[in-house]
């Protein structure tokens, strides 16, 4: 926010708001998310808020992270052997994945 520059009461308001009544499932999204894009100042405030008092998502962050360390650890190997994804391929995954949170 830069000084002078109006305030949106609602926006802050829905902001706060998620800061402090962020759920687990909604914390798992945005445990995600973060891997793909980095989270807005709300967004990344709320999720290392939940950590402090919830184990459970602490827990899925560490897995989730084990998870990705060693999927990037096993693409930078470059064995021949190994199915790559096309750009295209990759966008249509995650947007499948996306689809899915969405819906349920």
């Amino acid at each position: 926010m830069v000084q002078g520059e109006p305030v949106d009461v609602r926006k802050l308001a829905r902001q706060i708001k998620m800061i402090l009544t962020l759920r687990c499932d909604e914390a798992s999204r945005l445990m995600s998310d973060s891997f793909d894009r980095p989270l807005n100042w709300d967004e990344w405030l709320a999720l290392h808020g939940h950590w402090i008092p919830c184990r459970v998502c602490r827990t899925f962050k560490k897995q989730m992270q084990a998870v990705v360390e060693t999927t990037r650890r096993r693409s930078d190997r470059n064995d021949s052997s190994e199915v790559c994804l096309s750009p295209d391929a990759k966008a249509r995954i995650r947007a499948a994945i996306r689809h899915c949170r969405e819906s349920s």
